[in-house]
C-alpha cells in the first residue's frame, strides 16, 4: 500500500471515503491520479496555500519587486513627457 501525498489527497474527489491517512494500491486508479497530479506543475495558487505566512510574504515581496523593477526599467527607457 502507498500512502497518499497530501497534495494529491487535497484534490481527490473521493477523499471523503478515506479514513485517517489515505493509502492506495499500486496500479490502481488512485495511483494513476496521484502520478498525474504530482507530475503536473503545481499552480501558484495551490503552492501559496502550502506556504506559511512568512514564506508567502517573502515570495510575494520577490514577485512585486521583480514587477516593479521591470516597470521602472521600461519607464526609464521612455522619452520624457511634458
Amino acid at each position: 500500500m502507498i500512502k497518499c501525498d497530501p497534495r494529491v489527497f487535497s484534490r481527490c474527489k473521493y477523499r471523503s471515503q478515506c479514513e485517517g491517512d489515505a493509502y492506495y494500491r499500486e496500479g490502481s486508479d488512485c495511483e494513476k491520479f496521484a502520478k498525474a497530479i504530482l507530475e503536473c506543475p503545481m499552480p501558484n495558487s495551490d503552492h501559496l496555500q502550502e506556504l506559511s505566512d512568512e514564506e508567502k510574504a517573502n515570495l510575494l515581496t520577490q514577485v512585486f519587486y521583480r514587477a516593479a523593477q521591470q516597470y521602472i526599467l521600461e519607464w526609464l527607457k521612455k522619452p520624457m513627457e511634458g
